[in-house]
Protein backbone atom coordinates (compact mmCIF):
# COMPACT_ATOMS: atom_id res chain seq x y z
CA UNK A 1 0.00 0.00 0.00
CA UNK A 2 1.11 3.26 -0.93
CA UNK A 3 0.01 6.74 0.64
CA UNK A 4 -2.36 8.54 -2.15
CA UNK A 5 -1.92 13.05 -1.59
CA UNK A 6 -4.81 12.60 -4.23
CA UNK A 7 -7.55 10.36 -2.37
CA UNK A 8 -8.26 10.49 0.98
CA UNK A 9 -6.14 7.68 2.73
CA UNK A 10 -4.62 4.66 1.80
CA UNK A 11 -4.47 2.54 -1.83
CA UNK A 12 -3.71 -0.26 -3.16
CA UNK A 13 -0.62 0.39 -6.18
CA UNK A 14 -2.77 -0.84 -8.75
CA UNK A 15 -5.83 1.26 -8.03
CA UNK A 16 -6.18 4.70 -9.68
CA UNK A 17 -6.26 7.79 -7.17
CA UNK A 18 -9.28 9.88 -7.71
CA UNK A 19 -7.46 12.92 -9.92
CA UNK A 20 -7.09 9.79 -12.34
CA UNK A 21 -10.46 9.00 -12.22
CA UNK A 22 -11.88 12.30 -12.65
CA UNK A 23 -9.75 12.68 -15.46
CA UNK A 24 -11.54 9.41 -16.78
CA UNK A 25 -14.56 10.50 -16.00
CA UNK A 26 -14.23 13.61 -17.93
CA UNK A 27 -12.88 11.67 -20.90
CA UNK A 28 -16.10 9.47 -20.93
CA UNK A 29 -14.81 6.12 -18.65
CA UNK A 30 -18.56 5.54 -16.75
CA UNK A 31 -16.70 2.65 -15.36
CA UNK A 32 -14.46 5.71 -14.02
CA UNK A 33 -17.67 7.19 -12.41
CA UNK A 34 -18.48 3.58 -10.83
CA UNK A 35 -15.44 3.24 -9.21
CA UNK A 36 -15.74 6.88 -7.64
CA UNK A 37 -19.31 5.82 -6.64
CA UNK A 38 -18.08 2.72 -4.93
CA UNK A 39 -15.03 4.65 -3.06
CA UNK A 40 -16.88 7.67 -1.76
CA UNK A 41 -20.64 6.38 -1.37
CA UNK A 42 -20.27 5.47 2.33
CA UNK A 43 -18.82 8.23 3.32
CA UNK A 44 -21.51 10.00 1.63
CA UNK A 45 -24.37 7.79 3.53
CA UNK A 46 -23.38 8.76 6.75
CA UNK A 47 -23.00 12.27 6.04
CA UNK A 48 -26.65 12.39 4.64
CA UNK A 49 -27.67 9.95 7.65
CA UNK A 50 -26.46 12.69 10.14
CA UNK A 51 -28.76 14.96 7.96
CA UNK A 52 -31.77 13.07 7.31
CA UNK A 53 -33.99 10.25 8.06
CA UNK A 54 -34.93 7.44 5.72
CA UNK A 55 -34.97 7.07 2.47
CA UNK A 56 -34.42 10.97 2.11
CA UNK A 57 -31.02 10.31 3.10
CA UNK A 58 -30.74 8.20 0.21
CA UNK A 59 -32.32 10.72 -1.82
CA UNK A 60 -29.69 13.51 -0.89
CA UNK A 61 -26.84 11.16 -1.81
CA UNK A 62 -28.23 9.93 -5.43
CA UNK A 63 -29.11 13.60 -6.04
CA UNK A 64 -25.37 14.56 -5.22
CA UNK A 65 -23.66 11.58 -7.17
CA UNK A 66 -25.77 13.09 -10.01
CA UNK A 67 -25.20 16.61 -9.77
CA UNK A 68 -21.71 15.66 -9.33
CA UNK A 69 -21.24 13.06 -12.47
CA UNK A 70 -23.24 15.65 -14.57
CA UNK A 71 -20.78 18.60 -13.55
CA UNK A 72 -17.78 16.69 -14.40
CA UNK A 73 -18.60 15.55 -17.36
CA UNK A 74 -19.08 19.06 -18.49
CA UNK A 75 -15.76 19.35 -17.52
CA UNK A 76 -16.57 21.52 -13.99
CA UNK A 77 -16.04 20.45 -10.72
CA UNK A 78 -12.76 19.06 -8.87
CA UNK A 79 -9.55 18.30 -10.29
CA UNK A 80 -8.52 15.87 -7.19
CA UNK A 81 -10.78 15.68 -3.51
CA UNK A 82 -13.94 14.04 -5.34
CA UNK A 83 -15.18 13.37 -1.41
CA UNK A 84 -14.46 16.58 -0.06
CA UNK A 85 -16.70 18.09 -3.71
CA UNK A 86 -19.17 15.17 -3.13
CA UNK A 87 -19.67 15.77 0.80
CA UNK A 88 -19.80 20.07 0.29
CA UNK A 89 -22.82 19.17 -2.51
CA UNK A 90 -24.30 17.19 0.11
CA UNK A 91 -24.30 19.48 2.50
CA UNK A 92 -26.01 22.40 0.11
CA UNK A 93 -28.41 20.37 -1.40
CA UNK A 94 -29.49 20.04 2.57
CA UNK A 95 -29.77 23.64 3.08
CA UNK A 96 -31.31 24.02 -0.57
CA UNK A 97 -34.45 21.31 0.74
CA UNK A 98 -34.54 23.28 3.72
CA UNK A 99 -34.72 26.73 2.20
CA UNK A 100 -37.60 25.11 -0.34
CA UNK A 101 -39.53 23.92 2.60
CA UNK A 102 -39.02 27.58 4.45
CA UNK A 103 -40.30 29.10 1.08
CA UNK A 104 -43.43 26.78 1.21
CA UNK A 105 -44.96 27.41 4.46
CA UNK A 106 -46.76 31.07 4.67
Amino acid sequence: MTLDAHSSGYRLDDERSDADLIRAVREGDSAAYGELYQRHHEAAGRLSRQLLRGPDADDLVSEAFTKEVVTIQNGGGPDESFRAYLLTAIRRLHVDRIRAVTRERP
